[in-house]
């Protein structure tokens, strides 16, 4: 035992080495380190005229924007594009337009205008919008191309289903509108249950609309490019893994650092060939076992690398402060129910069992809402003050 144990700490401490060193090691950057932050969320009238701001950031103060521009897809709610439609997209700075040239863009402001038009049959089934940004920037780095995704939601939110039962009770998938980068999730859960809680009611809230909201995404076409320790360690791992691609293992070397990935890896393998499967993610953390890569969530987010909320304890007390309901925010698909962060007065196993259907969906449902409904009333509070509690 004590031999084995020594070999670990050996191969822990080489791992730990090797992965500094490669850590260093990356292949060239096919675009300009141009950051949006969302601002302000999408608003407007009508079914597809709307409006936001973000802020750019740079790590090069020099940088200047010489050239912008935007290509605009629409999606109905069948997730199909829509190329029938016409889109017009006007970009500022400031209340500047038409777009000007523009230096020292670091803490500028870009206004970002989409007015679409086309068969009203069309735009009122509208799910989304994507506008792919590109731009052309000039600074210490010469002059550079590069780009990113901006994801606008279209249309207005579903009405529930009726309610499904349960062995405890009940749950009830709450649909909204799309969740994009730069929502107030918490305001729009609040809106989203007005009218539709009683005292004793649990909110499930889906991780990954959590982690769009606080922009937690990678769009691999316009990321910097990975690491030679993502392009090796991804081939180690089965197709169907969210970390067999460089992008998808260069976001998880971003979450916990390559020499800590490196160790997990490693002593991952040796475990796996004693028979012990999965002390991989035990050791890496639930941040990196929580990496969905494309594909793996609703469109036009199928399109991008998609990262563990970054706030998910902080949330649960502001929903549960705004609407007076035990909140969870969970990881709830066909493999199982995670818990990331819970008010403390939820059970977290008794969650799990009323999720295990997954109600929350796997495709373009639009439910990150579930309400559930436990049929054993809350001990102290009178039958009248359940029925129709306001959020």
């Amino acid at each position: 035992m004590f031999v084995l144990l020594s070999g670990l700490l050996a191969v822990a401490a080489s791992s730990l080495w090797a992965g500094a060193v490669l850590a260093r090691t990356r292949l060239p950057r096919p675009s300009a380190d141009l950051r949006l932050s969302p601002l302000t969320p999408w608003s407007g009238l009508g079914a597809g005229r709307r409006v936001s701001r973000f802020r750019l950031d740079a790590s090069d103060p020099s940088l200047s924007i010489t050239g912008l521009s935007a290509r605009v897809e629409a999606f109905g709610l069948d997730a199909l594009p829509r190329p029938g439609l016409h889109a017009s997209v006007r970009l500022g700075f400031g209340d500047d337009l038409p777009l000007q040239a523009v230096r020292d863009v670091a803490g500028s402001e870009l206004l970002v205008e989409l007015d679409l038009s086309g068969d009203p049959l069309d735009l009122r089934g509208l799910h989304a919008a994507t506008l792919e940004l590109t731009w052309q920037t000039y600074g210490r780095s010469g002059w550079q191309e590069g780009g990113t995704m901006l994801v606008v939601p279209l249309g207005r939110p579903a009405e529930p289903s009726q309610p499904m039962p349960i062995a405890e009770g009940s749950v009830l998938p709450l649909p909204t509108r799309l969740v994009v980068p730069g929502d107030d999730l918490a305001a729009i859960v609040a809106g989203a249950v007005v009218g539709r809680m009683r005292p004793g009611d649990c909110l499930a809230i889906s991780e990954s609309a959590l982690a769009i909201s606080e922009n937690r995404l990678v769009w691999p076409r316009y990321a910097k490019a990975p690491s030679h320790a993502a392009q090796a360690l991804s081939r180690c791992f089965p197709t169907a893994s969210s970390l067999a691609t460089p992008h998808g293992m260069q976001a998880a070397i971003d979450e916990i650092g390559l020499p800590w990935l490196a160790m997990a890896f490693v002593i991952g393998a040796l475990a796996k060939a004693c028979g012990m499967r999965g002390m991989f993610y035990r050791l890496a953390g639930w941040r990196v076992a929580m990496i969905d890569d494309v594909g793996g969530s609703l469109p036009p987010f199928d399109r991008a690398i998609v990262l563990a909320p970054r706030s998910a304890r902080a949330f649960v007390m502001d929903v549960a402060r705004r609407c007076g309901a035990e909140v969870a925010v969970v990881d709830a698909n066909a493999l199982g129910v995670r818990v990331l962060a819970a008010t403390p007065g939820v059970d977290p196993e008794r969650l799990r069992q009323a999720l295990a259907a997954n109600p929350h969906g796997n495709g373009i449902e639009r439910t990150p809402i579930v309400r559930i409904r436990w049929a054993q009333p809350v001990p102290g509070i009178p039958p009248l003050a359940r029925e129709g509690a306001p959020c």
